[in-house]
């Protein structure tokens, strides 16, 4: 049996709170801002790998893409072997995530001259989802104080 979940709406959605955050003084962008901040910094604690240098956890960052549009990410190529996996690991792994993340992984699959297998150690996607919570009670909780 195959289930699926369509949500829809959405843009409707963001339309709505982009408008209500221009009347506001940008407060739902301040706080998607400081919520993306929170899943950087969880990133950054979440890392499962030798903390010799440092070079992985002090690439994650954060920045404004658009008004109440943030991205977590690393600017090091090997961060999204840490993130996804590779071989086996990474064909077992990336088709039970979200079809947008899923694009994403296909970005960074290797030429097929050698298959190395390093299972996903998932720091960032984690991050934003363990976050995704309090980004919505924080919202909900803002719009509640306008009745």
């Amino acid at each position: 049996m195959k289930v699926s979940l369509s949500i829809t709406g959405t843009e409707q959605v963001i339309g709505t709170l982009l408008a209500i955050d221009k009347g506001s003084d940008g407060m739902i962008d301040k706080i998607v801002k400081s919520n993306a901040r929170e899943a950087s910094r969880t990133a950054k604690a979440d890392i499962k790998t030798p903390k010799d240098k440092g070079t992985l956890i002090q690439s994650i960052n954060t920045r404004k893409v658009a008004q109440m549009r943030y991205s977590v990410g690393s600017n090091v190529t090997y961060a999204a072997y840490h993130e996804f996996g590779t071989g086996r690991y990474a064909k077992a792994y990336v088709p039970t995530l979200p079809r947008d993340v899923q694009d994403m992984a296909k970005r960074y699959k290797g030429k097929g001259v050698r298959e190395v297998n390093l299972p996903a150690r998932s720091f960032i996607f984690r991050a934003l989802v363990r976050q995704m919570p309090t980004l919505l009670k924080d919202i909900q909780k803002y719009l509640k104080s306008f009745s």
